[in-house]
Parts: structure tokens; sequence; C-alpha cells
């Protein structure tokens, strides 16, 4: 073509020069080579006769196919995932939306049908170990979900390899990837690792920092339900970042104030800081203010405000405006009108005499004392409270009394009908001990009460060291407390009367000795099964020391050596009071006795103890020391490898 249009050009008809010709040549190449493409693209899409394909096929050429379907994922293996879908599959399942198969795959896993068993912990694994596999294709949104449904199965990751493994991986991948996470995300997978018991030190580390940029750059983002789910996921895993407490501090007392948080948050907010122990005062001002806005006590569950006071008063925080409140309603749970504003309860130390001067404490006389603990003895117990409080809660609000020391009659007040009258048949090991505690610090005798916190000394309970040294001295304080009576009682028996009667608590009824108007008043027969009861608890506090006596650690066992003869010298005068014929008496002496030797063997074994120290233990039940040391030498002959007989 390029020939014959120059052919025809008459400024061509001159002899052309070598780079003309050149440059034509690669012209003419150039059109032959795109011609000869044409025809054989346009021959390439024509089916052969025949045949249903297509002829020729190239890489580069399109298919006539099928569109194939979406992969769910990239990675090998995902058949499993698919035979798992089949077989967990459960109708009316809502599909998640925005995540990929495994996601749902395991929503439906979690939701089994009534009747069925549950998904066993086997499948779990073997998706946390899959997921962890696929962690690098996942999303954001995708792993938190997977991360969600792996807590709320409650996964045993704990022993095994696999999803141990895969929870690594998550980890790894979460910790890279964390910048692109939202502030709602990041809360949300912080909680879900916190339930899962996951700790993982980069994680953590990443979290910090990426709570301090928000709340630094990017706070306007972070809602209040994310900060609450933040601040949960660090009380959950017990770990206390000072940094990061600070500036959520910072950030909550903005939100109190210009976007207050509901009730039930802010509950969680002074729930977590107590636990992790951050006492900031500002963050509890904030809080209490937001506590004592109009109907916001009375939104909260006995839960939350059982945490709530138990959290003031472990940091030893008070609030009268607050705490008042608390009382208010709970008078009204125990069914108790309040006499007057001193009944809801003031702060200590606000008790002030006209003048701004304290006003002096007037000891009662010893006449008085008895005359108090006679009250108290014959008291009958309260009726039931018309709202039943849970014995979590109870426990939680009787705590909070101890921690404040605000164990008086008037303080323990609306908490005696549940007290008295438990939701459970049988108060829990925790509850026992606080009442044991309540009841001494407060120097109360209500026989009703202690058969209920006798149970702390029951065989079949546990007792932790510390629980164990409060005990024997909160058993020691009561005993001290009774006093007045033990005497008053010891003393209405006679040298004659003693020769007829071994019980100085029966013999005390007879009418020579107390006269008629006293007898009035059945005081004695109350008194004899409270002291009864009260035996039973020493011999039970025994039984556990021996138990436990070589358990302890040497600070706590010096610890018990000192507190031990205080005890021993008070229950001899209750068993002087019960009678050297009474079954109780006898046997408080044989465990106080054995529990004695036992304490100072394991003492003078690990040589804890000074001579001093030891006699004084071993005085009150007739032992002496040397006998101590003689039974450690031959404990210690008593070793494997070591011959003891006379043929050595």
């Amino acid at each position: 073509r390029l020939a014959s249009i120059n052919l025809q050009t008459p400024l061509l008809m001159a002899t052309p020069s070598a780079g003309v010709w050149r440059r034509a040549e690669a012209a003419v190449a150039d059109a032959g080579f795109r011609a000869r493409k044409r025809s054989f693209s346009s021959r390439a899409l024509v089916p052969r006769s025949g045949g249903s394909g297509v002829a020729a096929p190239s890489r580069w050429l399109p298919v006539n196919l099928p569109a194939p379907e979406a992969s769910p994922s990239p990675r090998p293996g995902w058949q499993v995932i698919e035979r798992w879908k089949e077989k967990s599959s459960v109708g009316g399942v809502e599909p998640v939306s925005g995540c990929s198969a495994l996601v749902k795959t395991l929503r439906k896993a979690l939701r089994t049908p009534v009747g069925s068993q549950k998904t066993p912990q086997s499948f779990w694994r073997r998706a946390a170990f899959r997921g962890g596999q696929l962690a690098d294709f996942l999303s954001p949104e995708e792993t938190c979900e997977v991360l969600t449904t792996l807590a709320d199965a409650r996964l045993q990751w704990e022993g095994d390899v696999s999803s141990t493994k895969g929870l690594r991986r998550f980890a790894a991948h979460s910790t890279v990837e964390l910048g692109s996470y939202s502030p709602a995300q990041v809360g949300e997978l912080a909680w879900a690792m916190a339930r899962l018991g996951f700790q993982d030190e980069e994680l953590l580390q990443a979290f910090s920092r990426s709570v301090e940029h928000t709340i630094k750059a990017d706070r306007g983002r972070l809602s209040n339900e994310s900060a609450c789910l933040l601040l949960a996921s660090y009380r959950k895993t017990r770990v206390l970042d000072e940094a990061v407490m600070e500036s959520l501090s910072r950030f909550l007392c903005r939100r109190l104030v210009r976007e207050p948080l509901t009730p039930q948050q802010t509950a969680g907010v002074i729930a977590a800081y107590a636990d992790l122990r951050a006492r900031d005062m500002g963050l509890f001002n904030a809080t209490t203010l937001a506590l004592c806005r109009p109907h916001a006590v009375e939104t909260l569950n006995w839960g939350e405000l059982a945490e709530v006071v138990l959290a003031y008063a472990s940091l030893r925080l008070h609030s009268s405006t607050l705490f008042s409140r608390v009382r208010l309603r709970l008078y009204e749970s125990a069914g108790i009108v309040p006499q007057d504003e001193a009944d809801l309860g003031a702060a200590p130390g606000d008790d002030r005499a006209a003048g701004g001067v304290a006003a002096l404490e007037v000891l009662p006389s010893r006449a008085e004392v008895a005359a108090n603990l006679w009250d108290q003895l014959l008291e009958p117990a309260p009726p039931p409270p018309p709202v039943q409080l849970s014995q979590q809660a109870v426990a939680r609000f009787l705590e909070a009394h101890v921690h404040l020391g605000r164990v008086s009659e008037r303080d323990l007040l609306p908490l005696l009908p549940h007290l008295s009258h438990p939701a459970d048949a049988r108060p829990g090991a925790e509850l026992a001990s606080l009442l044991v505690m309540a009841l001494s610090k407060g120097g109360h005798v209500w026989p009703w009460l202690w058969r209920r916190a006798a149970i702390a000394f029951a065989p079949d309970r546990k007792l932790a060291p510390h629980s164990l040294l409060s005990l024997t001295e909160a058993l020691r304080l009561h005993l001290v407390r009774l006093e007045p009576v033990l005497e008053e009682v010891s003393k209405s028996s006679g040298s004659s009367s003693r020769e007829l009667s071994p019980s100085p608590v029966l013999d005390a009824l007879r009418p020579e000795v107390w006269g008629a108007e006293v007898l009035s008043v059945p005081r004695l027969p109350t008194a004899g099964p409270h002291f009864r009861t009260t035996a039973g608890s020493l011999t039970g506090l025994w039984a556990h020391a021996m138990a436990h006596c070589r358990a302890l650690s040497d600070v706590d066992l010096q610890h018990l050596v000192v507190a031990a003869p205080g005890l021993l010298a008070a229950q001899a005068k209750m068993a002087r009071a019960l009678g050297d014929g009474d079954p109780a008496a006898a046997a408080l002496h044989r465990a106080g006795a054995k529990a004695a030797w036992r304490i100072g063997t394991e003492a003078a074994r690990r040589r804890a103890v000074g001579e001093e120290q030891l006699a004084a233990l071993l005085a009150p039940c007739g032992l002496e020391p040397q006998s101590v040391h003689q039974a450690v030498r031959q404990q210690s002959q008593d070793v494997i490898g070591i011959r003891t007989s006379s043929r050595q």
C-alpha cells in the first residue's frame, strides 16, 4: 500500500535515500504483523465444526467457561471448615453480615437446638487452630467476631497445643494490624481476649498505646460503651497500666460531666478502679456526683449497688449522701422504717458536739455491759425481709461494713433480717467468715446469728492462712466480750451445788441462787446453747489449725503461736462456765491441748519461735517445752535412709 501511494505521489518520484527506505520497510512489516494478528484473533473466536469448545485456546485469550464461585478463603484446607458447617448447621440463624463463612459456621455451631448436646470442646479447639491459620486474611470485624464467638463458647485452650497456637497467631496478627481497628473494635477485641484469659505481652502493650493515642488524638470516636469495655478488660485481666488508667480517668471525668454515663456504666467504672487498686480521687468525686443524681441509685440492681458500696469501702472512701441513699434502699428491702436521719448513716468522724469539738465517748460500766449482753442473748430473731437479697449481695454489703469499721447495732440493723433469713439454707464460707468478723468487732452476741456464723468452722470448709489467723483473733474477742456473763454464771453456783450438779449453767437455775424476780426471765437457758455453739466453733477452729499448720509460712506460724495463748486462756473461762461434766467442755479442752501440741511441735521443728513463746503456748494446756523438743528429735530420725533399730 505504501509503495502504490509513493508511486502516485509526484513528490516522491525522485530516488529516495537509504533512511527513507528503512523507515518504509519497518512500516510495511508492522502493518503486516497487525493484519496477521487480527485475522488470527477472528479465527480463534470461531468454534470448530462438530465441536462445542473453542479452538486453539491461549493464556491471554478469553475462555468461554462458566464463572467459578467465589472461594471463601484463599488458604487450602477450607473443606474441613465446610464439613463442620454441614454438621453444625442450625435452622433459623440469622447470617452475620460482612463476615466470612468461618464466622457464620462458628455462630451456627454456638447456637445448638433445644434438647441437643452442646458442641464439644474439640470442635472449638480445632476452630481456633484453623482460625489462626486464616488470621492474616480476616478483616478486623471478622477477627473480633471469631474471638468473641470462641469466648462465648468458653474455649478451654489451656493445655492444648493447637488452640494455643491459633490464639497466638490471632494475637500476633492483631498486634501488627491494630492501627486499622476502630476504637469500638479495639474494645471488642480486648474484651474477647480478656474473657478467653489469653494474655500476650506484645498485644497488651499495643492495646495500651492504642488507648493512649485514641484518648489524646481521636477521643471523639471513642464511645462510652467502648471506654467501659476497655476498662472492664483491664479489670478482668488484672493488669494495671498507670498511664492508661490516668488517661481513661481524665476521659471519663469529662464524659461524666458533659455526656453522662448510665448508672450501670458508672458502677462498672467504680468497680474496675477499685479492683485494680487505682485510688483516683478526681474520678471518684465525679462518679459520686453522677450517682447522686435523681433516680440513679434506684436504677441499679442489688448486685451493682453492692459492688459500688464495696468499691468505696475497700479504698476507704465514704460519701454520706451516697451511702444514705443506699441505706434507705436497704431499710425498704428489710421492711424497717428509719427513725431519724442518724439511722441512714454518717461519715466516720462527722459526729461532732456543739461548738465543733468532738464528743467524748463515755465508757459503760461492767454492770451495763453485762445487762446489754443479756439483752442481746434474749433478743429474738427479726422477721423475714419482704425483699430477699442474694447471698452474694449481702456478703458484699457486710464486707463494706467491716472495711469501714461500721459494725455497731445501728449500722447492721438493715442487714439483720437478710442475715438471719438468708436466701440459701446454708450460707457460704465467705459470708460466714465475714459474719464472724463483724459480730466480734461489733461485740454482738446474738445467738441466732452466731449459729449462722458457726458454719465457717465446719470440717468441710477450707480456710486460707489469713482467714485462720483472722478467725482466731475474732473468737478471742468474742470470748473477751462474754467475760462478764461467764463470770456471772461461774459464780452463781456454790461449793455444795457443784457436788450435786456438774454444770453451773444448769445449777444456776436454783431459786435460792437467783431469786424469783431473776428466774422470771429465762436468761440462762438461752446462754447455755450459745456457749455450746461457741465451744463447737472453737473445736472446729483448732481442728483446722492442726490440719493446716504445716502449710503455713514461717511468718503466719509465728502469728498463730502468738495468738493461740490468748484464745486458750479465754476458752478456759467458758469451760468453767459449762462445767467439767459437760461434753462440750471436755471436747474443747482436748481440742485445745492437741492443737497447742501440734503447733508447738511444728514451730520447734522449724525453729520459728523462741523458748519463751513456746512455753507461753504450752502453759495453758499444762505441757512442757522439753516434751515438745523430744518429739521433734524423734521425728527428725524418722527419715528414709536412717536406721532406728538396735541392730545398727
